[in-house]
């Protein structure tokens, strides 16, 4: 009984102008094939075929038969630097796969252990074809027959990625993106550990390469850092859409410098993506977030609570005391100072009848 596990090529997954690995059927990875150039970058002119080859050696313990297959590719969605083989319906429909204009001398390869062999190629771009750049990649793809101990025999199907190629046709090279987003991922942070994301769209005809800085300054308008854009240079190749991801992180809420990286902060990009003049046009955008240790706040927020109970509650404690003893000395003083009513009025009246009355007769 044969049991097959195959790989269908749409979904193998390669680094854009990067060397790639073989993938076999349990998802594990193999280097047994290797091949050179890795990429190739072409500018053609539309009419006039380009020859070349490739050399691929292979380093496994047995000989081993390889199918040779040229498609197009494009970036996996939301990924700089990243792209996924077309499938057929999408090769078909596609408008920048440069895959139709190779030619190869075979199709198929037998390699014994331990040997390489040449490739030989010819690309012939079509005179009609529009300005740009378009993208190919030659894959290998292998079944090796393998029998367990229980006698079952079990086919394996491998694909190695091979060289990936950039092919430029026409005079008008159109460098050119749009900046969709650019924001930190939260509004509020405890700590400077801050993580940017900037979305951009490549609306030109050739891909780019887009760099720049963030400039992180404070409410006072200091500024606390500067991190570099796209520091390894992730490609984006034309037609698609990448989201680059930018950090910024410090166990501090100063400085070196001693500058404080607390309340809101704001963060200024500047992008430059053209490679014929990296200065010119450049895209810029700003953001803000805030660095607030709330915690923090609350412990302190309380205390002040606290504290300020306290001291109500101690000034209330002798205020009450104060008017307590304020009583007691008033009901002294009305006791000792104010004499009753009846004795000034029973003295008036004695004071009255001891006055001699005067002789009317003088």
């Amino acid at each position: 009984m044969k049991i097959k596990y195959l790989i269908a090529p749409l979904v193998m997954v390669l680094v854009f102008f990067t060397s790639t690995e073989r993938i076999d059927a349990e998802g594990s990875t193999a280097k047994s094939l290797g091949f050179t150039p890795v990429s190739q970058e072409l500018h053609i002119t539309p009419g006039e075929p380009y020859t070349d080859k490739v050399t691929v050696w292979h380093q496994a313990e047995n000989d081993m038969q390889y199918s040779i297959t040229i498609r197009g590719f494009k970036q996996i969605e939301g990924h700089p630097g990243t792209a996924v083989l077309l499938s057929e319906e999408e090769e078909m429909a596609s408008t920048t796969s440069a895959a139709s204009w190779f030619h190869i001398e075979t199709t198929e390869v037998v390699v014994p252990p331990q040997h390489n062999f040449e490739l030989n190629y010819l690309i012939d771009v079509p005179e009609d074809a529009p300005s740009g750049e378009y993208y190919a990649q030659i894959f290998f793809h292998s079944e090796q027959e393998l029998t367990p101990a229980d006698e079952a025999t079990m086919a394996y199907s491998h694909i190695a990625g091979g060289p990936t190629f950039l092919v430029r046709t026409g005079d008008e090279m159109d460098e050119n993106i749009s900046l969709l987003e650019f924001q930190a991922t939260h509004k509020f942070y405890e700590k400077p550990d801050v993580e940017f994301i900037t979305s951009i769209q490549n609306t030109g005809n050739v891909h780019v390469k887009p760099t720049g800085i963030i400039i992180l300054t404070n409410i006072f308008g200091q500024e606390l850092a500067n991190i570099e854009f796209n520091p390894t240079r992730k490609a984006l190749i034309r037609d698609s859409i990448a989201t680059y991801v930018s950090e910024w992180e410090s166990n501090y809420l100063l400085t070196e410098e001693g500058k404080l990286a607390v309340g809101p902060i704001t963060a200024e990009l500047t992008l430059y993506y053209t490679s014929e003049s990296p200065g010119y046009s450049p895209i810029t955008a700003e953001t803000d977030f805030w660095i607030f240790q709330w915690k923090l706040a609350l412990a302190i927020l309380g205390a002040i609570i606290v504290l300020v109970w306290t001291i109500k509650s101690i000034k209330k404690s002798k205020s009450v005391k104060v008017e307590g003893e304020a009583e007691n000395n008033i009901g002294k003083v009305n006791i000792i100072e104010t004499p009753p009513t009846e004795t000034k009025k029973n003295k008036d009246q004695n004071d009255m009848a001891t006055e001699e009355p005067k002789d009317s007769s003088q």
